[in-house]
């Protein structure tokens, strides 16, 4: 099933030569804990997504067009949006515009080739069930994630990320950008973590009940900032140095790593 959304428009001019349009629009669609939620994003917009005890998936999307004329922002209106296509247990969310020219093909007959070129983003705010399984793909735009336990995955080109941890696994990857890492107070007791950071900074705040194999690596440029004085070396052979730590914290578990390509990773505690 596929749910093309509608937009509330206001237009503002930002310039002698351009002018900017926000669209905003909410669709809300039943959805039960368990299922899968897949979101891909726009080439520029930020996510947040927030978990709860709900029974449904509650989508809001502000889209920020540009164009010189009235009549160019029409056209690129009727090209940007979003679909929601459901399936079992399933839902993806996907973004609409002119970086791949779906939705209604009427549309895109005889569409003006210099407006392929003009800028807009789609910036997501999604509540969801509180467990619940997610693939979140972004291009340039920040990611907040909290109150979601399952299965999460997400890459981004360009992110100031924070993801507040809950349960379940998590695979992360951004090329570019800083990602803060929240565990909960209590111990971890969940699947692997894998975070990775090519270009840029990882911040993780720690438990000091945390019972995991923790690895952390910079290939590059950079230093590990390591403030965990819970944390030993798996081996006597090998210490930690500024750019490796191969630890175990408490009596070990799941396995955690953390990678940067250049820049810095910080391993600090929780502060109650």
């Amino acid at each position: 099933m596929l749910i093309l959304t509608s937009v509330f428009i206001l237009v503002v001019p930002v310039a002698s030569q351009s002018l900017t349009r926000n669209l905003s629009k909410t669709v809300t669609v039943p959805f039960g804990a368990g299922g899968t939620l897949n979101l891909i994003g726009a080439p520029a917009g930020a996510v947040t997504i927030e978990g709860s005890n709900r029974q449904d998936v509650e989508i809001t999307a502000k889209i920020e067009l540009t164009g010189s004329t009235e009549a160019e922002l029409d056209r690129l209106a009727q090209v940007t949006s979003f679909a929601v296509e459901e399936g079992t247990a399933r839902m993806t969310i996907r973004s609409i515009g002119t970086h791949n020219r779906l939705g209604d093909k009427k549309f895109w007959k005889k569409f003006p080739k210099e407006l392929l070129t003009r800028p807009f983003r789609i910036d997501y705010s999604l509540k969801v069930p509180f467990y619940l399984d997610l693939n979140v793909s972004g291009g340039d735009g920040d990611l907040s994630l909290k109150g979601v336990e399952g299965t999460i995955r997400t890459t981004f080109a360009r992110s100031d990320a924070r993801i507040t941890l809950v349960g379940g696994t998590l695979n992360v990857a951004i090329d570019a950008g800083k990602l803060e890492l929240v565990f909960p107070e209590r111990n971890w007791r969940s699947g692997m973590i894998e975070a990775s950071v090519a270009n840029g900074d990882i911040t993780a705040k720690v438990p000091s009940a945390l019972n995991a194999e923790l690895t952390a690596a910079i290939a590059g440029s950079g230093k590990i900032d390591n403030r965990l004085a819970s944390l030993k070396p798996r081996s006597a052979n090998v210490p930690f140095t500024e750019r490796s730590v191969i630890a175990k914290a408490g009596v070990g578990g799941p396995p955690v790593r953390f990678s940067v390509g250049s820049g810095n990773i910080e391993l600090i505690p929780i502060e109650k």
